[in-house]
């Protein structure tokens, strides 16, 4: 399998984590009622009430500051919250020490799952984690949670619709999902606002998926159109950033 990695969105957020992250004032937030609205709104409370034989293992990618798995930890008996940033554990660490069954790897969304020997239904989530990631990257990834064992759930926070693809935030369609996770049964997710984000499945086999989200003739061309929208304003836009460079370089030279 493929060995290379997209770590643009890694080196990206692990200078957030360095430069902008209190642990005090996260610790206060993740205490405080949004969490909680957050955990049912964003679909993770359905979710678990709808799949209760699955309790054995929880596995967020790109777990960040932790928050969800404090949330998850009272309904599984392992759960393993996974990033790449030592600086984002860093503050998870300290989140979730009080939790015996909250277990943090230090890893790479690939790398984890060599290590990880998974014989159970799973319970797999990302929360804007994939939205930052190339697309070839993120079908490496979707391999292994292919794999998953027969029974395993997911619920990846992700937005789909609308075609954008520019610098950290890359938006895939219905069909482009269904085709990379083959063997899941998969349901997106609308809000009361049509909000095209959250992705729900259940791991059923290729032979059992019932709706595989192909696209019409005009939703194809509408995504293509969509598509060269946002290919050429990011084109103008890195345009205009980089005249602007220019002439403040050339203006300084001058003075």
């Amino acid at each position: 399998m493929n060995t290379e990695k997209d770590l643009t969105s890694y080196h990206r957020h692990d200078q957030d984590y360095k430069n902008l992250y209190d642990i005090g004032n996260l610790i206060d937030a993740y205490e405080k009622d949004g969490i909680n609205a957050q955990f049912e709104s964003a679909g993770y409370t359905k979710i678990l009430a709808m799949f209760p034989s699955v309790r054995g293992v929880h596995v967020d990618i790109g777990c960040g500051g932790g928050w969800l798995l404090v949330k998850t930890s009272p309904f599984f008996r392992r759960v393993i919250g996974v990033d790449p940033s030592a600086d984002a554990l860093r503050v998870a660490r300290d989140i979730t020490k009080n939790i015996s069954n909250i277990e943090l790897v230090h890893s790479d969304m690939t790398d984890v799952f060599k290590n990880l020997s998974l014989q159970e239904p799973v319970f797999i989530t990302t929360a804007t984690v994939l939205s930052h990631i190339q697309d070839w990257y993120v079908e490496s990834f979707l391999k292994y949670v292919n794999n998953l064992p027969q029974g395993s759930i997911l619920l990846f926070g992700e937005p789909y619709g609308g075609n954008i693809h520019r610098r950290l935030w890359y938006v895939r369609s219905k069909r482009w999902w269904a085709k990379a996770l083959s063997d899941w049964q998969l349901v997106f997710v609308e809000d009361e606002n049509k909000k095209q984000y959250g992705i729900g499945g259940v791991k059923v086999g290729s032979s059992q998926v019932l709706n595989a989200y192909h696209m019409r003739t005009w939703e194809k061309f509408e995504w293509a159109l969509s598509g060269a929208y946002f290919s050429m304003r990011t084109f103008f836009a890195n345009l205009y950033q980089a005249t602007k460079r220019l002439t403040q370089y050339f203006y300084r030279g001058k003075v």
